[in-house]
């Protein structure tokens, strides 16, 4: 097809070296620079709208339809693997017949084959709702699902309820979150504090510094703005000046969930240096040990050399962590040359932990650096170093920094959305089933609308 090579080459141009003008840090204002931020952004979005032609010829041969009057409710599920897929699945109805159907009221999801009713949940979505469903398929399965208004006030359960404005989190932590397979607790200002598996055992490190997805800024201060490209020229392996501040966020409020099928869900509320509503969205699925949590923040600018970081502070007793690297599970700091960095490494799709009869999986699909070095300014530990023995690598997700002027844009500010996935359980305590959760956990069970 002749999308392909566009996506190739358009992605291989927005991934070249030089993501930025030169002057990117020294001269943020000269029209070089907005140039290329946009020539940039403009390949990323050729990839996309050619992937999305790809998607729409493979959508019209599997039967989907343009939208029209009178088109049914059904909907074609597919599982395009070769291996079993689990997962949420998301059923789109557009503003201009959500309502005029009746669908604002409440609706039945039914699997056409069998006549089954599957447990949906109806959620916002842009100009008009969406049907969130548990959906488990198997190898290369496409199941057809239909949905039909309930007008019945008495099953009408899963309406979108007004939600209840947040409250400040209790005095000493609260339950936020619980199902079958979880219960997350969180407090005043540290965030999730525990992450209570089923059987009772906390997947949370007893040493953490921080709790779970808690957010965390880092920034190297200015003398002045002339200083830009100096502080950074300046940093060599660190990646921070000596003088660099942290600040974690600090959780405040809790948004509870209010009830329903499907999932919990619950938000809470950080206040972070740098930013605006910073909220960590945390949604819990009945059917599976799996908690999908999303950090969602509005980012202000600055010049300084900066990052944000999110904590990931999971571990399991014995356990050894993993990393989906490109074609390749790796431990780190210990399938690696000698010499060779131990602060970040790229992932693929994400990480494990596997311990003995247990594992986790934990998937990153909008940020690919993990950090286990140090956050504190100091030394950086190279492979082979005796006193890497003591550095208790905690992880955390590295999603923003502005350090490199020519590969990553100098102005971190906007809205931004940082989503992450985690699974547990028996099955994944070998490396192998662990790290094919990860890259499950990135897939997306396909919903498309079917023309008749």
């Amino acid at each position: 097809d002749i999308a392909l090579p566009v996506v190739d080459t358009e992605l291989a141009l927005y991934a070249e070296h030089t993501f930025g003008h030169a002057e990117s840090v020294s001269r943020p204002w000269t029209e070089g620079v907005h140039a290329i931020a946009l020539r940039k952004r403009a390949h990323a979005a050729v990839a996309l709208q050619a992937v999305e032609v790809l998607w729409d010829k493979v959508a019209a041969k599997l039967g989907a339809g343009v939208p029209r009057a009178g088109r049914p409710l059904r909907f074609l599920a597919v599982n395009p693997f070769d291996r079993p897929l689990a997962g949420p699945a998301s059923l789109p109805v557009g503003h201009w017949e959500f309502n005029e159907r009746e669908l604002d009221r409440g609706a039945r999801l039914v699997e056409e084959a069998s006549g089954r009713e599957i447990p949906c949940r109806l959620e916002a979505a842009p100009l008009g709702g969406a049907f969130c469903a548990w959906l488990d398929l198997a190898p290369g399965e496409k199941r057809v699902l239909e949905l039909r208004p309930d007008r019945d006030a008495a099953r009408r359960l899963d309406v979108p309820q007004p939600p209840p404005p947040p409250h400040p989190l209790a005095e000493g932590g609260e339950t936020i979150l619980a199902t079958p397979h979880v219960r997350i607790d969180a407090a005043p200002g540290e965030g999730v504090t525990r992450w209570l598996a089923a059987d009772g055992r906390d997947l949370l490190r007893a040493d953490r510094p921080r709790g779970a997805f808690t957010p965390v800024a880092e920034v190297t201060p200015l003398p002045d703005a002339d200083a830009a490209c100096a502080a950074r020229g300046a940093m060599g392996l660190d990646r921070r000046g000596p003088d660099a501040w942290l600040a974690a966020g600090s959780a405040s409020a809790l948004s509870p969930d209010t009830g329903g099928a499907v999932f919990r869900e619950a938000s809470l509320r950080f206040d972070l240096p740098g930013a605006e509503d910073c909220v960590l969205t945390l949604r819990a699925w009945l059917d599976a040990p799996r908690v999908d949590a999303a950090l969602r923040l509005h980012k202000l600018s600055r010049r300084e050399p900066e990052s944000l970081y999110a904590a990931l502070p999971f571990g399991i007793g014995g356990a050894a962590l993993w990393l989906d690297k490109a074609g390749a599970a790796v431990r780190p700091r210990v399938d690696q040359l000698p010499g060779t960095l131990t602060d970040f490494y790229a992932v693929q799709a994400g990480f494990a932990l596997c311990g003995p009869g247990f594992g986790l999986a934990l998937a990153m699909p909008d940020g690919h650096l993990l950090q286990l070095g140090p956050l504190a300014p100091g030394e950086r530990l190279l492979m082979g170093d005796p006193r890497l023995a003591a550095d208790p690598a905690h992880a955390y997700a590295w999603l923003m920094n502005n350090f490199w002027e020519t590969n990553f844009a100098a102005d971190l500010a906007g809205f931004h959305e940082f989503r992450f996935a985690v699974c547990w359980g028996a099955g994944l305590a070998e490396p192998e089933a662990a790290l094919a959760a990860c890259r499950d956990l990135c897939a997306e069970i396909r919903c498309l609308r079917l023309d008749a």
